[in-house]
């Protein structure tokens, strides 16, 4: 939390890559609320383009306005983050990169008072085709991984070279942690009084 905390005060992009359900939303959520910090939830699937994602944009007015670009005393706006839930399943990874390094739209400027948040999830060999090529693969791209995109683990891409220096390894949680975060998850779930079902 105190890393993600320094990198959105310097406006740093931060993208944490973990396994699925290891809480990566859930850490971004609780530390926006602990310092009561506006925060804008992209669900990002295979289904989103550029389009949408300027759509997106367009919005949530992430994007400088010309007319008051040299109006704004950002000292006095409130902090903005921008979470990218997912977004290495998206094909629109270039616009997303310049988005969060160039902090341009396009072109147009980010608003100094965004920070950007990205959790993916790891671009990595299922357990069963790595355990048969006796190769794990993490990051990296290989011929095996062109012809064989259906042996993933996750359907997402390659980040972009320009992305990997911003990337914050999450991991999974361990049996005890998991243990916990279940257990407190049910806790909220029966002090909300809502329906919690058991398969």
């Amino acid at each position: 939390m105190v890393m993600i905390n320094l990198r959105m005060n310097a406006r740093v992009p931060l993208i944490i890559m973990g396994e699925t359900g290891c809480g990566k939303t859930l850490l971004i959520k609780a530390l926006a609320s602990l310092k009561n910090v506006k925060m804008i939830i992209f669900n990002i699937h295979s289904g989103i383009d550029n389009n949408k994602i300027l759509e997106f944009v367009n919005e949530n007015k992430l994007t400088e306005d010309k007319e008051n670009k040299f109006k704004v005393d950002y000292t006095k706006v409130n902090k903005i983050w921008v979470f990218l839930d997912e977004f290495n399943t998206s094909n629109s990874l270039g616009l997303f990169s310049e988005m969060m390094i160039k902090r341009t739209c396009l072109g147009k400027p980010i608003k100094k008072n965004i920070s950007f948040i990205a959790a993916c999830n790891p671009y990595k060999i299922s357990s069963e085709i790595e355990n048969n090529y006796n190769n794990q693969i993490g990051l990296k791209v290989t011929t095996l991984d062109i012809k064989n995109v259906r042996g993933l683990a996750y359907s997402v891409n390659p980040l972009p070279y320009s992305l990997l220096n911003f990337v914050f390894s999450f991991g999974r949680l361990g049996d005890k942690d998991e243990e916990k975060y279940i257990i407190n998850m049910v806790k909220k779930y029966k002090k909300g009084n809502e329906r919690f079902y058991w398969n």
